[in-house]
């Protein structure tokens, strides 16, 4: 994760990690100090077909905190929770949410930056494992 440059050296203005960074300097200046988020993510997995091709077929017909045999997403939301640990995530929680296909992984807080960065490396892990998963 980095922040965004013109050639000239520049910050580049739609670069939103350097938003943040902005607003949270006008945040401190106003007294409000270790602004930390805690992030809920979520996401649906889908199926593939024959070709490998992503569907919008979901996974599974799961429900709320549903387990296996239902929770068809469940190996699948297990080996994202286990390279996040490894890349250094503090896992709180996963499990299936109320939508068919639908789960969730909670990371522990940390300042807005961090946890915004853990947000892009969260995408990029969930995507990379489920594909894996089919």
């Amino acid at each position: 994760i980095c922040d965004v440059f013109k050639t000239d050296g520049t910050p580049f203005e739609g670069d939103p990690r350097a938003n943040l960074k902005r607003v949270l300097r006008r945040m401190e200046d106003m007294g409000f100090t270790d602004f930390n988020l805690g992030p809920e993510p979520e996401f649906f997995l889908f199926k593939l077909d024959e070709k490998g091709e992503p569907t919008l077929e979901l996974n599974d017909d799961g429900g709320y905190f549903d387990l296996a045999p239902t929770d068809l997403g469940e190996n699948c939301r297990r080996d994202i929770v286990l390279e996040l640990e490894d890349m250094g995530f503090d896992i709180e929680a996963s499990h299936h949410e109320v939508a068919p296909g639908q789960h969730e992984i909670d990371f522990k807080y940390a300042d807005a930056v961090t946890a915004c960065d853990n947000i892009q490396t969260f995408k990029r892990v969930v995507k990379t494992i489920a594909r894996k998963h089919n």
